[in-house]
């Protein structure tokens, strides 16, 4: 699995992920993960592809950050992980 942890400005403030997923054009899904308590937890598809990029932000840690697996990796991911992190870190860019 590949991780890209992103940092987040304010803390415990949850990245508006369900719009970086619709102005990027991805459907997003959202639910949690028992290993981090408490997080919040998004799977990104782009319709018609192959692919899921998840998103987790756990407000405990305040941490956030994307993954792929291994067998779910697809040719639009690098640039949507590139587009959600400059949206995290630069918000006034969206």
């Amino acid at each position: 699995m590949q991780t890209w942890e992103i940092p987040l400005i304010t803390k415990n403030t949850c990245p508006d992920v369900a719009n970086l997923a619709q102005l990027m054009g991805l459907w997003a899904s959202v639910s949690t993960l028992k290993q981090f308590p408490g997080c919040t937890h998004w799977h990104l598809k782009k319709p018609g592809a192959i692919g899921t990029l998840e998103a987790t932000w756990w407000p405990q840690e305040n941490r956030f950050w994307l993954s792929v697996h291994a067998n779910r990796s697809a040719d639009w991911q690098p640039a949507a992980v590139l587009a959600i992190k400059d949206l995290v870190i630069n918000p006034q860019n969206g």
